[in-house]
């Protein structure tokens, strides 16, 4: 399953610059909405972890 080990391992870093993007821009609600998105995308994919 190297497709979803590559999936896996994109998702950890991509998750921490997205709380370190959410802190910095926490007051523009148009880039925490667009993060937030990024976040939902990176759920769907560690439920592959499962």
């Amino acid at each position: 399953m190297t497709a979803k080990n590559d999936i896996i391992n994109e998702c950890t870093p991509l998750k921490e610059r997205n709380k370190t993007l959410k802190e910095k821009y926490k007051k523009n609600e148009e880039i925490i909405a667009i993060l937030s998105i990024a976040d939902d995308t990176i759920l769907i994919y560690e439920e592959l972890k499962k």
